[in-house]
């Protein structure tokens, strides 16, 4: 009787340490990221997280192919690859340009409540420009001889794909 106590024991003990053990393992959410500016030249914009955490913060450009992502809880890097091709138009009509591209990002260097955190997913990223009409004609910079500067101006970013946080 004393050896099936034991026993019993011994497997309660260790089916308990296998739920903790993943209990405290990382969850793994599809996480949604949006950038929004007015001014891309800045290397700033507006940035919401939404999915397995939700958090506002900023979005800033800190290389070619990086950007840093900073909340109030903590920060992590954001690295675009495998960049798609890009799509542009301007409308000699209207003097609206339009430019969208996509790619593919992964996640790492976090800090705070980010520490750890791992991911990769895909990216899209669509600026829109709308340039005076001169004289008739769009004097935007990607017209031969063009020098214009737009009257407004918007870049939106949008990530998706699955999110680790330990």
């Amino acid at each position: 009787m004393r050896k099936a106590i034991v026993t019993a024991t011994a497997t309660a003990a260790a089916a308990l340490a296998v739920a903790n053990i993943a209990a405290a393992t990382s969850t793994t959410k599809t996480e949604t990221f949006t950038a929004i500016t007015s001014n891309p030249g800045s290397g700033v914009a507006s940035l919401i997280a939404t999915g397995g955490f939700t958090a506002g913060g900023t979005m800033m450009l800190t290389g070619k192919h990086t950007e840093t992502f900073r909340f109030a809880a903590g920060k992590f890097t954001f690295v675009v690859h495998h960049t798609g091709p890009k799509h542009q138009n301007l409308n000699l009509t209207t003097c609206l340009y339009t430019k969208t591209g996509s790619a593919s990002y992964t996640l790492a260097d976090g800090t705070g409540v980010y520490k750890g955190i791992s991911g990769s997913g895909k990216v899209s990223d669509s600026l829109r420009a709308v340039y005076p009409l001169v004289k008739g004609k769009c004097p935007s910079s990607d017209q031969p001889g063009g020098s214009g500067t737009p009257t407004a101006i918007q870049y939106v970013q949008t990530a998706s794909g699955p999110v680790s946080l330990p």
